[in-house]
Parts: structure tokens; sequence; C-alpha cells
């Protein structure tokens, strides 16, 4: 009886030295980016969450600054971790700073800091 299911054909290996350099690079780099990506998703949001707020719906921009605080954190730890494992050092670190300074709650320190009250 013959395999119901045939094989699937073996890819031939890339002959061009570059593309796999540049896959390995990419892997490397990967969780730093991905933690990058979301923390300048993150202060987008934040931007809108005070353009809302700014507009009067005050209930609106709550609602999106919890949300911002809330995956600061996983933003901040994502890059950390990507930073100790050498996945994305500089990457992994300017979004765990990234990410610190999009938090409100620190937006609010600082400002209070630079406002001397």
């Amino acid at each position: 009886m013959a395999d119901p299911l045939p094989a699937p054909p073996r890819l031939a290996p890339s002959r061009n030295p570059a593309a796999g350099r540049w896959r390995e690079s990419l892997a490397r780099r990967s969780l730093g980016l991905w933690a990058l990506g979301f923390a300048i998703i993150l202060v987008l949001v934040e931007a809108v969450a005070i353009a809302v707020g700014g507009d009067g719906h005050w209930a609106t921009a709550r609602i999106l600054a919890q949300v911002v605080i809330a995956l600061t954190v996983g933003s901040f730890l994502l890059g950390l971790v990507g930073a100790l494992r050498h996945q994305g050092r500089r990457l992994g670190l300017i979004a765990a700073v990234l990410s610190v300074l999009a938090n409100p709650l620190v937006q609010i320190w600082l400002l209070g800091m630079l406002g001397g009250s």
C-alpha cells in the first residue's frame, strides 16, 4: 500500500553566505527588537492617552494610562532579558530605558521634580 502523505521535498542549502549571516544576526537581535517595538507602541498609546485627556475624556485617558503602566513593566523586562541574553543588547537596553520613560507614573514624578513643588 502506498504512503498516503508523500515526504516533503528537501530544500537545498542556500549558497549565499550573506543570507545565513543575516538570519543569524536577526535571530541574535530578535528579542531586543521585539522589546523596542513594544516600547515604541506604548509611547504612542501614552501620547494618545494624553491627547484624549486633553480633550476632556478623562475615563478613557485613565484606562489607557493604566494599560500603559501595566505593559511598560513587560516591555522593561523583555528588553532587560534581551540585553542579558545577548539577543539585541543595545536594542534591549534602549527598550528598557524607553519603557521606563513612557510610564506615566515616572513622567509624573519627573515633572514634579522639575517643578520643584
